[in-house]
């Protein structure tokens, strides 16, 4: 596990230094900007971005970043290249494939008529796309970055994907990633549903907004993608879909429930999570195997989907609460208003710190979303969804647990 990281910077073995719409997946970092994506390996020192002159698999290459102006000055591309997703890539347990949402239509621009989207799929140790899958799709499907979505199953065989997370139609597809063939669109007819979240394994819905909200709002539905029949509905804001988990607070907002999607069966939680309140609600979020629900005086942190926590925090017992954290190898990575530069490590099996690692200088820290925080045995760094300085720190020393 990694306990020390380099100042922020450019890219490790390149010149190229990304501000914003970036993420570290596994032992990779994937990127993109107004023309492309781009990806790369960097304890490697290897970064590719994707090229595509036709929308046929073998019309799309990934060409080797020689320096940052060459990514910079690209040409436009005539094939699908603008990235859909926020996520920019969702990569497999193994960290052997990547599958990206593009078009070759240009983003945040409203379609007169029915368009194409493509999944692309690529081998990333081999820098090679190994499979394209177009999806038509209608007028009514928004072309903004972010409206789209991607996901995994935890075994990396199915793909969901889904449109509508800022506006227009709903739309999903459950995708066989070995074949790159939908194998479900569109579960249970989903009519005028608002999209809210997706996993490899369900879609989760809500009906239109109001004037009075922004996006989707109770009540949610839960799709099963691997039946298409509707799992549950509940009407209640605090309903979130981690994985092949569904976490959602009691009507009375008194009590957590958690489903296994993939059974329907529930989970008796001996230890509660924290509720916030009527004016604070949770923020909850999945890292690393583990479910975290963070509110202004508690934490819980737990793996996913089970009866007892693995850390629990309370401000009440003179405990005090991260604002971000990330976990990787069983290990807590947690950030303190204190001092937002540091990493404090927390052994989940014993819950004890164990290391406190510097995460840049002064300046640095978490300044956003508590969940903006990721750790991988290449790095650590702040990563933000929608805008904003992303910084990446690679990992220096390492020690076994």
């Amino acid at each position: 596990m990694p306990i020390a990281f380099a100042d922020a910077g450019p890219l490790p073995g390149s010149d190229f230094r990304p501000e914003s719409f970036t993420w570290l997946r596994d032992r990779y970092l994937v990127g993109s900007g107004s023309r492309t994506w781009w990806y790369g390996d960097p304890t490697a020192g290897q970064y590719w971005y994707f090229t595509a002159e036709a929308s046929e698999p073998d019309a799309m290459k990934l060409v080797a970043m020689n320096s940052a102006e060459t990514y910079r000055t690209l040409a436009e591309q005539p094939g699908p290249a603008r990235i859909l997703s926020d996520e920019i890539m969702v990569v497999d347990a193994a960290a052997h494939y990547g599958y990206v949402v593009v078009t070759a239509v240009r983003t945040g621009v409203a379609q007169d008529s029915a368009w194409q989207a493509h999944v692309v799929k690529v081998d990333l140790s081999a820098a090679t796309v190994v499979g394209a899958l177009p999806l038509d799709v209608d007028a009514a499907v928004g072309t903004a970055l972010g409206n789209w979505a991607a996901a995994l199953n935890q075994d990396g065989t199915r793909l969901g994907v889904a449109t509508g997370r800022l506006g227009g139609a709903c739309r999903a597809w459950a995708i066989d990633t070995e074949s790159l063939a939908v194998v479900r669109k569109d579960p249970h007819q989903l009519g005028y549903d608002c999209f809210q979240q997706i996993s490899g394994d369900a879609l989760l819905t809500g009906t239109e907004s109001s004037s009075y909200t922004e996006g989707a709002y109770p009540p949610y539905i839960v799709y099963s993608l691997e039946s298409g029949n509707l799992l549950t509905q509940e009407n209640n804001r605090d309903t979130y879909l981690l994985g092949n988990w569904l976490y959602w607070l009691e009507t009375a907002y008194d009590a957590w429930r958690v489903m296994d999607v993939s059974t329907g069966e529930e989970v008796a939680l001996t230890d509660p999570p924290p509720v916030g309140t009527l004016g604070a609600r949770p923020t909850v979020w999945e890292t690393g195997g583990y479910s975290v629900i963070l509110t202004d005086s508690a934490l819980d942190v737990r793996a996913l989907g089970s009866p007892t926590a693995g850390l629990s925090l309370s401000a009440d017992a003179g405990d005090a609460i991260p604002v971000s954290l990330a976990v990787h190898r069983d290990i807590v990575y947690a950030a303190y208003a204190s001092k937002p530069h540091e990493l404090h490590l927390i052994d989940l099996a014993t819950g004890e710190e164990t290391a406190v690692a510097a995460l840049g200088g002064q300046e640095d820290g978490i300044d956003r979303e508590p969940q903006a925080l990721l750790v991988s045995e290449v790095g650590a760094g702040y990563f933000y969804s929608r805008g904003g300085s992303c910084t990446f720190h690679q990992a220096t020393d390492w020690r076994d647990k």
